[in-house]
């Protein structure tokens, strides 16, 4: 078995080349190559590290851990994040692998490098972490330690994906230039979504169908340094029912809290959304806060009407759009920036 994996990998290793395939797949499937004793022994700490829980109507996890054991070594060459795992007193068939992987004996990679990240191992957008101890106790410690640094670095590489998906056939540039003239803020609008202004009441509402992904921003002038959470749901539940056909909150399942947001201190709503006229609801985000240099107040609406879909990708892909918001510097707008502001 040891000469079969060290010789798969080999040619694994030599047919990736000077040119790599990219990495395909779910990003947000992690998968474990383990012998059964290390799996027993770190299985708890990356499950409960990485499959964490977002509630987004149903409760939806941001990853999902697959073991796999060294039998399935050809199929992990193009999946995305990839975690070995190894012990010194369990030597099997993927301790092996570890050693070629890595270039060095177990028992160097425990005492000098027990958590190795590796770059691009076989496909281009792949991250591959190789965890050494020496028993399976120590193992489950270094995996109890280390899962949130994976974590962190596989929701950016996830995010990542989800923003070129989302702009794969560009923005509109000249769109970019226009809000900014008209109104004194910038957002980077996918191709081909849709936009509709509604100058008058300071409201613009960019949408995209199948499935429907709305996000909006509204704007005020304000002479205060901050917003009051009691402000901001009241705000949310006006403009909900007046531009998205009486949207209403659904307060037992909303609840807001302090956050940062492009450097700025918010205060960001997360919850639900019903509609009794059409019988249909979904999850919203919404984030409120103060731009003190134009005197304004921002709220910035993400929605999206999903039906038998999961809701995070679609969620994700929203904040990518928001996190693309800008404002113009003081003294740099247009003439016609303050259109619509009284």
């Amino acid at each position: 078995m040891r000469d079969f994996v060290l010789c798969i990998l080999f040619v694994a290793l030599s047919l990736t080349g000077c040119s790599k395939p990219r990495a395909g797949g779910d990003f947000r499937e992690v998968t474990v190559m383990a012998d059964e004793r290390a799996w027993v022994a770190a299985e708890s700490a990356l499950v409960e590290g990485l499959e964490r829980k977002v509630l987004l109507l149903d409760e939806e996890s941001v990853f999902w851990v697959h073991h796999l054991s060294v039998d399935a070594i050809e199929t992990i060459r193009r999946r995305p994040l990839l975690v070995f795992l190894a012990t010194l007193d369990g030597r099997g068939p993927v301790t092996d692998m570890v050693s070629a992987l890595t270039g060095k004996d177990l028992s160097v990679l425990a005492e000098e490098a027990p958590f190795t990240r590796l770059l691009e191992p076989w496909a281009s957008h792949q991250v591959a972490y190789v965890l050494v101890a020496h028993t399976a106790s120590e193992l489950d410690s270094l995996a109890s330690t280390v899962v949130g640094m994976l974590y962190d670095d596989f929701f950016d590489r996830y995010r990542t994906v989800v923003r070129e998906r989302l702009y794969v056939r560009g923005e509109d540039n000249r769109l970019v230039r226009e809000l900014t003239s008209r109104y004194g803020w910038s957002i980077r609008v996918p191709r081909p979504w849709g936009m509709e202004e509604k100058p008058e009441e300071r409201w613009v509402h960019f949408v995209k169908t199948d499935p429907d992904r709305h996000v909006s921003v509204y704007w005020e002038d304000w002479a205060e340094d901050s917003v009051s959470p009691e402000f901001c749901v009241r705000t949310r539940r006006d403009l909900a029912w007046r531009h998205y056909d009486e949207d209403e909150i659904d307060d037992s399942r909303t609840h807001y809290s302090p956050v940062e947001f492009l450097g700025y201190p918010a205060i960001e709503i997360r919850g639900a959304w019903t509609n009794q006229k059409y019988t249909a609801g979904g999850p919203f985000r919404t984030i409120c806060f103060v731009v003190e240099e134009q005197q304004r107040f921002y709220l910035i609406d993400l929605v999206t009407f999903a039906p038998d879909r999961p809701k995070f990708y679609v969620m994700t892909q929203l904040d990518m759009v928001a996190e693309t918001f800008v404002v113009s510097p003081p003294g740099a707008n247009a003439p016609g920036a303050n259109y619509g502001m009284h």
